[in-house]
């Protein structure tokens, strides 16, 4: 058997670069965390084409430079809790992605591989729904921790109906007796009233976007919901609008005394 050609070193080079100075931007663009997963596979065997495609995901950020993550209270159940979880199951280790959403937009969101070889789709939406349930349980402890009253149970969704019945039953069917017991935390949590399951169409559901590349009319109608692009229009502002607005005196103003609350609230409590 031939062996691989091992790529350059200037290539090697400029392909760990770029791949670093973009994955940054995972923490304000999300909507990216797919297009860099699949790319992060391929760091030790870069090629052109795909510091092509690097390169792509660089445009499309400088393209979209005016947009951001932005929250309002302009929205439905902008003041709710919301986990949506969603998994591909076309690969030999599936990919989890889940979104947990406050004030219109994503507040904590994934996409990694999953760490275990899991024999269905079933299977699979039940690891990411257990990867949901354990990232929510720090979320609903941070927020609590800050003052901020969480109203439960948080709904959470998945748009597999298999994963859905399985959270609601306690019976083992033939095709799922062989699941681990560690992925049904999201049905003790549901059992304990923390949180609720329900099940979403899979064209609803934004965590799509973070299990594969999907077509650009599917992309852009996750995005909007991720970014709160629609929490903008529903305030009655262009997003260039609302993003001033985000960084406005009053705003930071704000964001600054709940800092110093916090911190107060870590002097006073023991470690």
């Amino acid at each position: 058997m031939a062996a691989k050609p091992t790529p350059s070193k200037e290539l090697s080079k400029a392909y760990f670069s770029l791949f670093g100075a973009v994955l940054h931007a995972i923490k304000w663009r999300p909507e990216i965390s797919a297009a860099m997963g699949k790319l992060g596979t391929c760091l030790s065997f870069p090629t052109e084409e795909l510091l092509d495609c690097l390169r792509r995901v660089l445009v499309y950020l400088y393209r979209t430079r005016h947009l951001g993550t932005t929250y309002s209270a302009h929205v439905d159940g902008a003041d709710e809790l919301v986990g949506y979880a969603d998994s591909d199951w076309s690969t030999t280790r599936s990919t989890t992605g889940f979104l947990i959403m406050l004030g219109g937009a994503a507040i904590a969101h994934a996409s990694r591989r999953q760490h275990c070889i899991t024999m269905s789709s079933c299977e699979a939406e039940l690891v990411a729904l257990a990867d949901l349930a354990i990232e929510m349980l720090y979320i609903i402890a941070l927020l609590t921790f800050i003052g901020y009253e969480v109203k439960r149970p948080v709904k959470c969704y998945t748009d597999n109906k298999g994963a859905y019945d399985l959270c609601h039953r306690y019976t083992s069917a033939q095709n799922s007796r062989h699941i681990d017991r560690k992925v049904f935390k999201m049905r003790e949590l549901r059992g304990a009233g923390t949180v609720s399951v329900a099940h979403i169409e899979t064209k609803l559901n934004p965590a799509d976007i973070f299990t594969k590349i999907t077509d650009r009319q599917t992309f852009e109608r996750h995005r909007a919901t991720i970014l709160g692009l629609a929490a903008a229009r529903g305030a009655g502002r262009s997003h260039r609008e609302a993003m001033a607005a985000a960084t406005s005196p009053a705003v930071l103003a704000l964001v600054e005394k709940l800092t110093e609350a916090v911190a107060a609230r870590c002097e006073r409590e023991p470690t």
